[in-house]
């Protein structure tokens, strides 16, 4: 820093010190003829140069701090039959018995949700099963949706369960004890 900066800011000090005096002097008095106290005096020297302090002091530059953890990943997918009867859609519209996860080719990774469609009026309507198909991100961080599809066998007795999977081919039996397969390459009942 050269000697006209340090002379520039040690004049601008001086300058701003004998205002605080004059400030404070004047904030003191009150238009008192008495002269304030030692500590009045101190008080209001300390109050006027806090202020003036905030009011010139730059706000400190806030620098993003740097991710430390590790990036986040996806749990692993668990393949195989789950026993959830939470469907992709309300139950007012499917009523879910259970689900199979699971890939078939490639990286498609695929959802299907066995049970039966609901009517308008809540009354059961046609055993189904609800076949989603989804891929995940190359940092195995989310996945996304690719297609949703519902499929009905308007043969079968009841709602869907799902009790095994070989292949491509889904056994799917009734609470009746019909047993039906789904061919989930072809995407129909056999």
């Amino acid at each position: 820093m050269s000697r006209k900066h340090i002379f520039a800011i040690l004049a601008a000090g001086a300058a701003g010190l004998a205002g605080v005096a004059i400030g404070v002097s004047a904030a003191v008095n009150h238009g008192s003829p008495t002269p304030p106290t030692k500590e009045q005096y101190a008080q209001a020297l300390a109050s006027q140069l806090a202020s003036d302090v905030a009011r010139h002091t730059p706000a400190p530059k806030v620098s993003p701090t740097p991710h430390m953890g590790p990036t986040p990943t996806a749990a692993p997918r668990q393949e195989g039959i789950l026993d959830i009867r939470q469907g992709p859609v309300p139950p007012t519209v499917f009523a879910s018995s259970n689900l199979w996860q699971g890939p078939l080719a490639g990286d498609l990774w695929y959802l299907v949700y066995a049970g039966q469609n609901m009517n308008p009026d809540g009354t059961r309507g046609l055993p189904a099963v609800i076949v989603q198909t989804t891929t995940t991100s190359a940092d195995g961080a989310s996945t996304s949706l690719n297609s949703s599809n519902t499929y009905t066998d308007s043969a079968a007795d009841g709602a869907f369960t799902i009790t095994a999977v070989s292949g491509a081919v889904m056994t799917l039996t009734t609470p009746l004890g019909q047993t039906v397969t789904f061919n989930l390459q072809t995407r129909q009942f056999q």
